[in-house]
């Protein structure tokens, strides 16, 4: 099974606390009043096309290492358990109401206004925990992820790549929310520092 059908299958199991499709494509899965009123605990975003690749390719600057692309034609990022993990994507809309405001939090945006003076070059922010503020980022020459401080280049863990992060990450997080999607632990939903 692939590290993405890992994730589907983690994100699926909470269809049965609700379920929408949005006209834009993006599921979303769970609903967590608990969390807030239009709460959701999963959301995966509709596939880029290839032209959509393209331009995102065009305004990150540079090219994307297989595994992004190969995500991105899969989903346009994700949010799980209500955003305590995001994987950014391509932003299409900044509607603050309705069905558009279902939007990945933007890749390009962390890439350039946003991004770290600790990033270097050849390094994507591809997502980020909202416990702390703690970023993701892809070496789009290796291919290998890793996570810091969101302004400091400590590096606190490492994964071999993308996918061997999204499910790792996303069963090591299934562990810690209920099958309603309440969190079961009091501290911070981030991982233990590994490296």
């Amino acid at each position: 099974m692939s590290a993405f059908e890992t994730v589907l299958q983690i994100i699926d199991q909470a269809r049965s606390f609700g379920f929408r499709q949005l006209p834009n494509g993006a599921k979303l899965y769970g609903q967590v009043p608990h969390v807030a009123p239009e709460g959701w605990l999963h959301q995966v975003y509709a596939p880029l096309s290839d032209q959509e690749m393209l331009s995102l390719e065009e305004k990150l600057g540079q090219a994307m290492p297989s595994d992004l692309r190969q995500f991105f034609h899969l989903a346009n990022g994700v949010g799980l358990f209500s955003d305590s993990l995001s994987i950014y994507g391509k932003r299409t809309s900044y509607a603050r109401s309705g069905d558009e405001a279902w939007q990945p939090f933007c890749i390009v945006t962390a890439n350039t206004l946003d991004r770290p003076v600790h990033a270097k070059p050849g390094q994507l922010i591809v997502g980020s925990y909202q416990d702390d503020g703690s970023l993701i980022l892809v070496d789009v020459k290796d291919g290998t992820a890793f996570r810091t401080k969101s302004m400091s280049k400590k590096l606190l863990n490492h994964w071999t790549d993308f996918w061997t992060m999204l499910g790792d990450e996303a069963c090591r997080m299934a562990r810690l929310f209920d099958a309603q999607g309440h969190k079961l632990v009091a501290g911070p939903t981030t991982p233990a520092v590994d490296v």
